[in-house]
């Protein structure tokens, strides 16, 4: 056999079509001999390492399953980034590639940080590929304390769209812009909370900021996206698309409701315990209810709620420079005086609305129903948008 005329990733694709999968070799290489100890026998030792590029994973089975799925995408970029591996294939195992219990700690750890779901050692045995692991997480409870929940699923079209918690902590409130978002338009929450209602210490804005643009682009590498946030989650998507651009990433478009930048920490001293019942209540006010909430997620929500009031500061000046969409509350503006102005040194151009509400009310669904249309304007003008909304009288918004 002339080795220059043999294809490994086509060997593969052979054997995958003929052979039960865990009997299909990991790799295929071509050697012109094999090395040989002095007595004579195959010396493993010798061997070269099996290269674990492209052109040696299979892409392709009988079943024509795809890696285009996202959910298989992201599992097989996390099974790469967790075996120290450039790429793993759809259907590549992970103990076949050299996982094992510690690494398969950190492979749940990651997912459950990135999906929500809650798998287990069993179930990465029972499904050990990224394709196999994918069609089981629907099967999974998701948790709705982690650090990314999905308030709508990604039907394949659609920017997809990344709404970042107020100082309540949780993301739940925004599903009330769900009828004015592309029905088949990804939307995820972004949180304060980790795993069952965890709290992950953070020591700076900046730090907080690098955190969500990390969960957001291992969550879609690609982009572009839009980023949007109710108070605290406004400065947080303007700091968060200003480090993605940054880096190289697409933010088309920033929503803020009601959001002003922060000039300083907030110093609580006698005013905690306020403090802490007002966060409270922020929390029962985000679309849930007490009784999902128990006592270790409630610790965790007020936790982060303390620890990010006492990083507030001014945001990164001039940093994203994108579109950047402000629709503030009448009573916030009569208040504090206009939003537009206070981000002016922040933002070269800012388009701002204003709407009949207070700070507090702005996702209650007599504040939805006139800064939706408002945002749903926005996002059809946005470059290639295809938009097919829900629409009011197909699915209300809650209050």
């Amino acid at each position: 056999m002339d080795p220059a005329g043999f294809d490994p990733a086509e060997a593969r694709r052979f054997l995958a079509h003929r052979l039960p999968e865990f009997m299909v070799p990991a790799a295929v290489v071509v050697l012109d001999s094999l090395p040989l100890t002095p007595n004579g026998k195959l010396d493993r030792k010798a061997l070269p390492a099996p290269d674990a590029g492209p052109s040696l994973r299979i892409d392709e089975r009988p079943d024509e399953r795809s890696a285009s799925d996202r959910q298989t995408k992201i599992l097989s970029q996390v099974f790469a980034q967790v075996l120290g591996l450039e790429q793993v294939g759809p259907d590549d195992a992970f103990f076949e590639l050299g996982g094992h219990s510690l690494l398969a700690v950190r492979l749940i750890t990651r997912v459950h940080a990135l999906l929500g779901a809650e798998i287990s050692i069993r179930t990465l045995f029972e499904a050990p590929t990224p394709a196999a692991l994918a069609a089981r997480l629907d099967d999974i409870p998701s948790d709705p304390f982690s650090n990314i929940i999905e308030l709508q699923r990604d039907t394949g079209h659609g920017r997809p769209v990344f709404c970042i918690h107020p100082i309540g902590g949780l993301a739940w409130c925004y599903a009330a812009l769900l009828p004015y978002l592309d029905r088949g338009q990804p939307v995820y929450g972004i949180q304060a909370t980790e795993s069952h209602g965890r709290f992950r210490a953070v020591e700076s804005m900046a730090e907080l900021a690098e955190r969500y643009a990390d969960l957001i682009t291992s969550t879609y590498p690609d982009g572009p996206y839009i980023i949007m946030g109710w108070s605290l989650g406004g400065v947080l998507a303007y700091e968060v698309a200003s480090r993605i651009e940054a880096s190289g990433g697409q933010v088309d478009l920033v929503v803020m409701f009601d959001s002003r930048p922060y000039e300083k920490a907030l110093v609580l001293g006698e005013n905690t315990d306020a403090f802490v019942d007002w966060v409270a209540n922020e929390v029962l006010s985000s679309g849930g209810t007490e009784t999902v909430l128990g006592d270790r997620q409630s610790k965790a929500l007020i936790d982060a709620a303390l620890a990010i009031s006492a990083i507030l500061g001014p945001p990164v000046p001039v940093g994203y420079k994108g579109r950047v969409l402000s629709i503030a509350a009448a009573h916030s503006v009569a208040t504090l005086g206009s939003a537009e102005a206070a981000w002016s040194q922040y933002l070269r151009k800012i388009e701002h609305h204003t709407v009949d509400a207070e700070h507090g009310s702005m996702m209650t669904k007599a504040a939805v129903d006139q800064l939706g249309p408002i945002l749903q304007t926005a996002l059809s003008e946005l470059p290639g948008a295809g938009f097919s909304p829900h629409g009011p009288a197909d699915n209300p918004p809650s209050g």
